[in-house]
């Protein structure tokens, strides 16, 4: 979807499919390992959780179904609540 958005060329349903068959399998997991903590690593924030989230700014325009996975979408909520990340966001 963001090939289009950003004018790259029509959208390749084919990709697109497989691409999305692939978020959910990995969100799955990771959905599975956020069932008994917080953060990826250990009990604080690390960067494993900002190098693995680094794609889930873009969920909703990618189309990627972020709501099918609370967990996931709780944690990248967390982060997004960090103070330095919410005033990068609005710069």
């Amino acid at each position: 979807m963001t090939r289009q958005h950003y004018g790259f060329g029509p959208v390749r349903r084919e990709i697109v499919e497989a691409a999305l068959n692939e978020f959910a399998s990995s969100a799955a997991i990771l959905e599975q390992h956020l069932a008994s903590r917080n953060w990826l690593v250990r009990y604080e924030v690390t960067y494993a959780d900002f190098r693995v989230a680094c794609v889930l700014p873009f969920a909703e325009l990618a189309g990627l179904p972020l709501a099918d996975f609370s967990r996931v979408e709780a944690w990248h909520a967390r982060l997004m609540e960090i103070p330095s990340i919410r005033r990068a966001r609005r710069a």
